[in-house]
């Protein structure tokens, strides 16, 4: 006789795998969790400077309150982004703390997590050391610098491009992300921008950045709590 097989719920099964593998992929892709074992002093061999990369206008009058607001991203460097889609981040303000909702797609899956970018000491203007508000979260330090910022008609920023890095073993895992307030980029000044970082030594290569098509996402979409336990 046929036999029948018991099948798990594929909605919940499909949503605990994503969002694991998405804490998973942000924790691995910087070895966080091997460096915090290994001690302080790997943490900073390898990366950059990073505040060396920031334009004048961001230099001499970075506002992280007018990154407040949604934002889309066009082009990025970051290994823990694998098989993500539809990246989209939301920018608010909670005293000095610009908190960063990172929402991609996996598939049909919606999911996010928060990026906390805490202010470094001493302060410099768009230079912070970023964290993720999730379990493991205070194992993943990047060392993180807004590269350059444009002011839009609205009075908040229309576009930024921001560069991260940890160290692991002395060998950088960097992150690029080009981002602007339109869904639909203006592909001139997407390229104005790339060409701006590189000029100011942001390692990276144009033909080398993965590009995010929001032609195909939806557009608003809420995301689900998903369960991290392990």
């Amino acid at each position: 006789p046929a036999q029948t097989s018991k099948q798990a719920s594929p909605t919940s099964h499909r949503a605990s795998i994503d969002g694991r593998a998405m804490i998973v992929g942000r924790l691995s892709s910087s070895l966080s969790l091997v460096l915090s074992l290994l001690g302080p002093q790997l943490v900073d061999a390898g990366c950059p400077d990073v505040a060396s990369f920031r334009t004048e206008a961001v230099i001499s009058s970075f506002d992280p309150a007018l990154v407040k607001g949604l934002w889309y991203e066009h082009r990025y460097k970051d290994p823990a982004q694998a098989l993500a889609s539809c990246q989209t981040i939301n920018g608010t303000l909670n005293g000095n703390i610009l908190k960063m909702d990172f929402s991609v797609r996996y598939g049909l899956i919606p999911f996010t997590i928060q990026e906390i970018y805490t202010p470094v000491d001493p302060p410099q203007l768009g230079v912070y050391s970023k964290g993720v508000n999730e379990p493991g979260g205070q194992f993943v330090k990047l060392q993180t610098a807004f590269v350059d910022v444009k002011v839009g008609a609205d009075g908040l920023y229309e576009q930024f491009s921001v560069y991260s890095c940890i160290s692991a073993l002395g060998l950088p895992v960097e992150e690029v992300i080009f981002a602007t307030r339109s869904r639909v980029p203006d592909e001139a000044e997407l390229d104005q921008m790339m060409q701006l970082a590189l000029k100011q030594g942001v390692p990276f290569k144009v033909e080398s950045l993965s590009k995010v098509d929001h032609s195909k996402c939806p557009t608003a979409a809420a995301p689900v709590a998903l369960s991290l336990l392990v």
